[in-house]
């Protein structure tokens, strides 16, 4: 009998690589785990950091915890550049010997169309046991913007293309032909998915100024490679700061 746990765990080291009891799969991931946004645009002059932290989990797959900060920075108050990294890790307490983390970097542009609207451009690299991946995506936020509890859905699609794409060990079957164990291994494809999120940003005010924001969100994130497909869903929470 194959060791699921161990193969759930490294299975997982690209955001989703899952369904482990039922496909043996790796995924090349996005660069972002459950980015929570309302649709607001920083004012000219205006920047703000943000830290969030989140769990996300697969059926029949591995479970996955995050943490990220981000940088946003205005442009001219309809614009706003944004960079941010995020570190992903195997939740798992058995495992065979492969790194459990996947690190990601993500930058981009953000534009407010109008106060309840807001779409969104940009890529980002990253690395894990399946080597390097390279990820565009394009987004867009609906959000009712107020003074006191700001309801958001977002919506994004990636595409992930593996950069040097190295095997991954999944852990040990035995081959009913021979009666011997063998290796299960697999190698990240190019993926495409959507990610989708909704959730609430309560702003924090002090004498009657807003200085940042508390965001809460739940979402899913679907995979898909020429050859099978998976969907994540996610909880996540974070707190923005107004510089």
């Amino acid at each position: 009998m194959a060791d699921h746990g161990a193969m759930g765990r490294a299975c997982m080291l690209v955001l989703g690589l899952a369904a482990v009891a039922c496909s043996h799969r790796v995924y090349s991931p996005p660069t972002r785990a459950l980015p929570l946004d309302s649709a607001t645009v920083l004012e000219s002059g205006e920047s703000s950091v943000a830290l969030e932290a989140g769990a996300h989990g697969a059926y029949f797959g591995p479970d996955l915890s995050s943490i990220g900060g981000r940088v946003r920075v205005s442009v001219d108050g309809r614009w706003e550049a944004t960079g941010e990294g995020t570190v992903l890790r195997v939740i798992d307490d058995e495992g065979v010997d492969t790194h459990p983390n996947i690190y990601a970097l993500h930058g981009g542009v953000r534009y407010g169309a109008f106060r309840h609207l807001s779409l969104e451009a940009g890529g980002g690299f990253g690395v894990s046991a399946g080597g390097g991946f390279a990820a565009p995506a394009l987004g867009a936020t609906l959000a009712y913007e107020n003074r006191w509890l700001v309801p958001f859905i977002a919506l994004r699609g990636y595409a992930s293309l593996p950069v040097y794409p190295r095997a991954v060990v999944l852990g040990e079957e035995l081959d009913e032909d021979t009666d011997e164990l063998e290796t299960l291994r697999d190698t990240p494809k190019t993926t495409v998915g959507v990610q989708v999120g909704v959730g609430l940003r309560v702003p924090l005010r002090s004498d009657g100024q807003e200085q940042g924001s508390l965001h809460l969100g739940l979402g899913a994130t679907e995979m898909a490679d020429e050859d099978d497909r998976v969907t994540f869903s996610s909880a996540a929470i974070g707190l923005s700061l107004l510089l």
